[in-house]
């Protein structure tokens, strides 16, 4: 059985600049991050989410034709429990929703 990586408390801001700066910084594109200060703390494995992060921005800068800009947000999100707007499967509960376009 394969073992589950191992997760931690993160600040989403470090984990989504950290994954996503090298990626950016000699690509020639113009990028934006709107990552507020008071985001929730989020129980994740770093690695996983760097390495998801860091693909979509390759794909991204690959698939791009002109120059374009990416931008990078998040946003604290709340689901109850009968609230279905752009929930797109998860469950109830708080979650930090993170937007790359």
């Amino acid at each position: 059985m394969a073992e589950l990586p191992e997760r931690q408390v993160a600040s989403p801001v470090e984990v989504i600049q950290n994954a996503c700066k090298p990626v950016l910084q000699d690509s020639g594109v113009e990028h934006s991050f709107q990552l507020p200060d008071n985001l929730w703390q989020i129980y994740i494995a770093p690695d996983l989410i760097t390495q998801a992060l860091r693909e979509l921005l390759k794909n991204a800068l690959e698939a791009e034709v002109k120059k374009g800009k990416i931008s990078i947000t998040a946003e604290n999100v709340d689901y109850a429990r009968n609230d279905h707007r752009g929930k797109q499967g998860a469950r109830e509960g708080k979650y930090v929703q993170v937007v790359l376009k």
